[in-house]
Parts: C-alpha cells; sequence; structure tokens
C-alpha cells in the first residue's frame, strides 16, 4: 500500500510543475581536481522541474565544438514549460528525429527528477537538500548554454 501511495503522491507533484530552465555545460575531467583521467570531453544536462533539478552526464567526442553542442542540444527548448509526464510523452514522438545519444540524456534527466520528487514526498534522500554547486562547475566549464 505504501508503493501506491508514493506513486500516488509523485504523481500528484508531477502534474502540478512544468519545466522551468535547462542548463548543459561541457567539461574536460581531466581539468576537474579530483579526477587524474585522460582527457574526456563531458556534457552534463540539468533540467529544472519545480524547485528539483535532474542530471545527466554524457561523454562528448573531443573535436565536438561548442556551437555543434548547442546546436545538438537546442532541439530540446520545446520541452520548457512541459510537465514532466508532457515531456516524456512528447521525446517518445521525437525519438527517431532527436536519435538515441539525445533521448537519453534528456531521458536520464527527466528520471532524475521523477526519482527525486518520489523522495522529497517521502522525505527519504537528504541529497535532495544539497544545492547544485554552480560555482565549482562554472570555474571548470568549458562551454556553458542557458535555456
Amino acid at each position: 500500500m505504501a508503493l501506491t501511495y508514493v506513486m500516488d503522491a509523485a504523481s500528484k507533484v508531477r502534474h502540478s510543475f512544468p519545466i522551468g530552465s535547462m542548463e548543459i555545460i561541457r567539461y574536460d575531467v581531466r581539468q576537474l581536481p579530483f579526477f587524474t583521467l585522460e582527457s574526456r570531453y563531458v556534457g552534463l544536462l540539468k533540467i529544472s522541474c519545480g524547485g528539483i533539478d535532474g542530471f545527466a552526464e554524457f561523454n562528448l567526442p573531443k573535436q565536438r565544438q561548442p556551437a555543434d553542442l548547442i546546436r545538438w542540444i537546442s532541439v530540446i527548448r520545446c520541452l520548457k514549460g512541459l510537465q514532466l509526464e508532457e515531456a516524456q510523452t512528447y521525446i517518445r514522438k521525437c525519438e527517431q528525429e532527436w536519435g538515441p545519444d539525445r533521448i537519453g540524456v534528456v531521458r536520464a534527466a527527466l528520471s532524475d527528477i521523477e526519482g527525486k520528487l518520489v523522495c522529497r514526498e517521502e522525505e527519504m534522500d537528504a541529497r535532495l537538500a544539497e544545492p547544485f554547486d554552480r560555482t565549482f562547475m562554472m570555474d571548470h566549464a568549458l562551454t556553458y548554454y542557458s535555456f
């Protein structure tokens, strides 16, 4: 019975908040102070909805230029203002056009939000109170795009 309550509560929350903002940050993990790996470019997508941020990280080819990244991810602008359920429905319709990589990144960020909504509703995850360290990421960003 508790599982039903959690899902019902999350559904109520999910339906009441639209996607507010989206950001993408491109960085080289070698430049982060806690990594010593070979040079690898990574993108981080952040989608905000109802005061909760969903994140998805993905690998980028070294040769991908910032403008290419912005053009690659800018198709998801149409999700802004949609509720999570509407956004999930919309991306299902775009699978062919967007391709598996883009769809996977967007789904991961939306799923992260949904998981946090369930945890928030049940007050089960203390990490929800921890803010995204924007300053740290911006200090190490190679490219930043907000929409």
